[in-house]
């Protein structure tokens, strides 16, 4: 089994027991349990497990019960449950079927009006906007670094799909071919990195990269891969870490459900990766 998809599994086993010893800990009567009072309660006991309370007032009535409650119901993996099996299982379901009914009955039929603010301004005091004209009608842009002892700009370009050079007017001076969006690009002891991200949109598919770099002038060559199979990588920094000569990798990775930060091991002719934290949320 692929490692991702274990790690999938181990997630919703792992959401799992979080709220059946939630729901399962709480010494609720079962009059509360029938009142919408004591449904807000164990809503706010199960859903804190992971994040903040969320209010039901902060979405209407259609898109609690139309759109976050099934997407929740999926994340957590709850349609593997069996309605008719163990009593750990039945309870986890009538609960949640509870924290539905909370959220359903309590959100407001139309959203709320948004709280007063200041207006926005527009525009940045001191500093004038220059349009460059690079790339008209291709400009998503997923990475810009500023190499200022060459006044160059790196910029990766997720529509174009390619690692570009600028001057210092937005004038494309020379431009590298990728298979994927550019995150990040650093220089190391042994030449340039390239991490490729995959994909921009959330996902837990491992179809990052990381390419080594030969500079030649104002442009960049592909020297090879050096990693692949990579969850949506976003950041990478050079390191020898363990003090053995060889400088080592550290990666970020920030999926959709999924994410870890790990260093990367260099043994020579191949890398050896080893976990520094398994959850998600790693951006640099």
């Amino acid at each position: 089994m692929p490692g991702f998809l274990r790690q999938a599994r181990w997630l919703w086993v792992s959401v799992l027991l979080v709220l059946q010893n939630a729901i399962l800990g709480s010494n609720e009567t079962p009059e509360n349990q029938e009142s919408l009072k004591g449904a807000e309660k164990l809503a706010r006991k199960v859903c804190t497990q992971c994040h903040l309370f969320p209010s039901p007032d902060v979405l209407d009535r259609s898109t609690w019960e139309n759109g976050a409650l099934p997407l929740m119901h999926r994340r957590l993996g709850l349609s593997k449950l069996n309605p008719s099996g163990t009593p750990g299982e039945r309870q986890v379901l009538a609960d949640w079927k509870r924290i539905c009914e909370y959220y359903i009955q309590s959100a407001p039929t139309h959203p709320l009006p948004p709280a007063s603010r200041e207006p926005i301004e527009v525009g940045l005091p001191w500093f004038e906007v220059t349009d460059p004209r690079y790339r008209p009608g291709q400009q998503q842009v997923s990475m810009v670094q500023v190499d200022s002892t060459n006044s160059l700009l790196y910029v990766g370009n997720a529509a174009s799909l390619s690692l570009d050079v600028l001057d210092p007017l937005g004038h494309l001076m020379a431009s590298l071919p990728v298979e994927s969006p550019p995150s990040a690009l650093v220089q190391g002891k042994s030449g340039w990195y390239l991490l490729l991200i995959g994909t921009i949109f959330p996902s837990d598919d491992p179809k990052g990269q990381l390419w080594q770099l030969k500079r030649r002038g104002t442009s960049f060559e592909k020297v090879g891969v050096v990693l692949d199979r990579l969850m949506r990588p976003t950041d990478v920094v050079c390191a020898d870490l363990n003090q053995d000569g060889r400088e080592d990798l550290i990666i970020s990775a920030s999926g959709n459900i999924h994410g870890r930060l790990s260093w990367f091991e260099n043994l020579g002719d191949h890398h050896v990766e080893h976990v520094l934290l398994d959850r998600p949320g790693a951006i640099r």
